[in-house]
């Protein structure tokens, strides 16, 4: 008997005019109403729609408040309820602040931000050395792309959204118009051409993306699958790995380098996974609202049989 094919996974429709595609356009509609409101009213209201999260979002406040059991269990019962309150009124805001960054017009620039250190990516650059960036999952990432200096115009990297093409076409165009590029996260080779070409290549390497390439170190005290393709990206390209993150304080909106790091990365994908943990963990204790505590981080366990904390 002939082999059976397996049956291809059918793809969605691709136009904005097919009903399945309704809401996306819905949501992109929205967005861009909000990238034009004036921007202290936007990031209010974002605050605010933020806020009703508490009793609309069910299923992501549970996964917020396990994590800050989980990551912070120093706090108290009604600290950690605080802080899910103001992450959640965070959370509105970087929805706000990504119509802003994809369709505002020249008043986002005017947006009171400030660029510290700089000289830790231009010196490197300026010596003809690539750079990765490497960060965290704060919540105002579109925000970041947007007020990113010329001279550092990263190229951004992404995850597809295939269910929701309309949608990804945006957000591929929108990245694409405040960076010098936006790669998918599976383009290896493009993303080491990038990267060997002078374009800095934005890594965030906190995220959850299963077993494969994965070692378990902590974060947070906590057992975490943590992505080692930052090691081999810096080890093909030889490329000098600065940090930078980005966060609000005192009404205004940072962007901060570190120096690049020493030493990094090593031969032994471990230590390299718990030095950047626990340089991550550093800056998420200074800016905890900020921070994405809405993804299941601690998903994958080290014992595939554990269950997991969710």
């Amino acid at each position: 008997m002939p082999q059976r094919l397996r049956a291809s996974r059918p793809q969605p429709p691709q136009s904005a005019w097919h009903p399945r595609n309704w809401g996306q356009c819905t949501t992109l509609a929205a967005l861009w109403v909000l990238g034009h409101l004036p921007w202290r009213i936007g990031l209010q209201l974002g605050r605010w729609l933020g806020g009703l999260g508490w009793r609309f979002a069910g299923r992501r406040r549970a996964v917020i408040e396990r994590n800050l059991e989980l990551c912070l269990p120093e706090l108290s019962a009604t600290e950690r309820r605080e802080l899910t309150q103001k992450n959640l009124r965070a959370l509105g805001q970087a929805a706000v602040e990504a119509g802003l960054a994809w369709y505002g017009g020249k008043q986002v620039e005017r947006i009171p931000h400030e660029i510290r250190h700089p000289e830790r990516v231009t010196g490197h650059l300026d010596a003809g050395r690539p750079v990765i960036l490497l960060s965290a999952h704060f919540l105002s990432t579109e925000l970041m792309g947007r007020l990113m200096p010329d001279r550092i115009r990263a190229t951004a990297m992404y995850k597809p959204v295939r269910k929701k093409p309309v949608f990804d076409r945006a957000m591929r165009a929108a990245r694409r118009r405040n960076a010098s590029d936006a790669l998918p996260r599976g383009d290896t080779r493009a993303v080491i051409r990038a990267i060997r070409g002078g374009n800095p290549i934005c890594f965030i390497a906190d995220q959850d993306y299963g077993r494969a390439h994965s070692v378990f170190v902590p974060f947070f005290g906590v057992p975490a699958a943590t992505i080692t393709t930052l090691f081999r990206l810096a080890r093909i390209t030889d490329a000098q790995v600065v940090p930078m993150f980005f966060f609000w304080e005192a009404g205004r909106f940072v962007i901060h380098f570190d120096p690049a790091l020493e030493g990094f990365p090593t031969d032994d994908d471990a230590a390299d996974a718990r030095r950047m943990n626990t340089l991550m963990e550093a800056v998420i204790r200074a800016h905890p609202e900020q921070y994405l505590w809405m993804h299941r981080r601690f998903k994958h366990r080290p014992d595939p049989h554990e269950p997991g904390p969710y």
